[in-house]
């Protein structure tokens, strides 16, 4: 599960960068992601992700702490810009996307039909 949150973050540096026009060169992505990626670990240690990783509270934390943190870290760690139209989208993309793969899987788990 942690695997799909990763991914989320990873998608977020991706498409910021190139809807500004910036390469997506391996090295930096890893400067962009990195901060999120440390605070992706922070928020599923905050949140229990691990003991209940498809809660949709559990997305929300996650998604929450992770933007947020990753902003923080990227300024204060990292020394890199943050305005706030950039927190806004992170945090919206972010969010939606850690909530949205959950109620997905979720919704699918729930389809599938029972062995009789």
């Amino acid at each position: 599960m942690l695997g799909f949150d990763v991914l989320v973050v990873l998608l977020f540096v991706v498409f910021g960068r190139q809807s500004h026009d910036e390469t997506n060169a391996l090295g930096e992505v890893a400067r962009t992601v990195t901060p999120f990626l440390i605070a992706l670990i922070g928020a599923w240690w905050i949140s229990g992700a691990a003991r209940h990783p498809m809660l949709v509270r559990t997305g929300a934390i996650v998604g929450l702490t992770t933007a947020v943190g990753g902003a923080l870290v990227r300024r204060f760690i990292f020394d890199d810009g943050i305005a706030n139209p950039f927190v806004f989208v992170a945090t919206g993309f972010i969010l939606a996307l850690t909530i949205g793969w959950r109620l997905a899987a979720t919704w699918l788990s729930r389809r599938r039909p029972t062995a009789a």
